[in-house]
């Protein structure tokens, strides 16, 4: 499954939804590379990139149950009797573990090989900074007013702090204020249960032990996010980043690989997750049903069915649940 589907999960899950009364989003997602990027790397890595992060998370609760769409995978989890159902909708299978035993099983149910040594060590001595600030701009997003926070982090190998080789990550947050989330009651329902999911579980730990593999990574990874989920503890609508890596980008343009007139020192590459949908509509029980055809299935054989799983592998619609 990799890092980046395996951080998508967890932010995905994390960021969903309301507590008390019934609740629907659907975030779009969007990716792209600066046009200075060679055509063979943007084919190769955007198909990557389709297969860990979906173009739309659609996530339903209802009280304690949450069903979420994330690729082609989808979730239930019950908060009262403290489980999540994984189902795979190709293959019409399901499992049940504990939930807060899920991201521990992610991790346990992939076979990725040891980095080499020094790919340890280089990993081990980067460094993070994150500075955040509030820019007093505002947007409406569903008909919901939202202020910009930015958050910066600069990531940096040893003896090149300032460096142009190092890469930085630019993140424009659109979140609701208070006065918002009163006016709405969808908002309201939202921040209920955002509050309580970030009770129930640390996604700077969860994000953390992704990266438990590299010997001192994860502590300094770890200090990074803290202050970026400390930045951003509202009800996010909007998320825009920019990654930024000029070294690269001047080589790229240096070598007559790059369109002219192209700024080397704009982004490398581009992504969004957008709140398309918003709704208090009431969903039926059986959304979170396991389907009566499917069978179950050992926890771990989906997840890596998912890891191994062809870039280019169709669209799923999602199961008819009974009624």
């Amino acid at each position: 499954m990799g890092f980046g589907r395996r951080a998508g999960w967890v932010l995905a899950f994390v960021s969903a939804a309301s507590a008390h009364a019934d609740l629907t989003l659907r975030h779009s997602f969007s990716f792209k590379f600066a046009s200075f990027v060679p055509a063979e790397i943007q084919s190769q890595a955007g198909e990557q990139m389709k297969t860990a992060l979906p173009e739309d998370v659609l996530l339903q609760i209802k009280g304690d149950r949450v069903f979420s769409s994330f690729g082609s995978l989808f979730t239930i989890a019950d908060y009262g009797s403290n489980q999540i159902t994984v189902l795979d909708p190709k293959t019409k299978q399901f499992a049940t573990v504990p939930l807060n035993e899920y991201f521990d099983r992610i991790g346990t149910a992939q076979d990725i090989p040891p980095l080499p040594p020094d790919a340890q060590r280089a990993l081990g001595g980067l460094s993070f900074d994150v500075q955040t600030r509030k820019t007093g701009q505002t947007s409406t997003i569903q008909g919901i007013r939202a202020e910009e926070n930015v958050v910066m982090v600069t990531v940096n190998a040893p003896g090149l702090q300032g460096a142009p080789s190092s890469m930085r990550l630019e993140m424009q947050f659109w979140v609701a204020p208070v006065a918002e989330i009163r006016r709405t009651p969808a908002l309201a329902e939202l921040a209920a249960y955002v509050e309580r999911a970030r009770r129930a579980f640390d996604p700077a730990q969860m994000i953390q032990n992704t990266f438990a593999m590299v010997p001192g990574m994860g502590d300094s990874l770890r200090t990074a996010l803290e202050a970026l989920l400390q930045a951003n503890s509202g009800v996010m609508l909007k998320v825009h980043t920019g990654v930024y890596i000029p070294a690269l980008a001047q080589l790229m343009v240096a070598s007559g690989r790059a369109p002219a007139g192209v700024d080397p020192n704009g982004p490398f590459a581009e992504f969004g997750m957008d709140l398309a949908e918003i709704s208090s509509a009431p969903i039926e029980d059986s959304v979170f049903t396991v389907p009566a055809d499917y069978q179950a299935a050992p926890f771990a054989q989906l997840i890596q069915r998912q890891v191994q799983a062809s870039p280019l592998a169709p669209a799923i619609t999602p199961p008819k649940p009974l009624r």
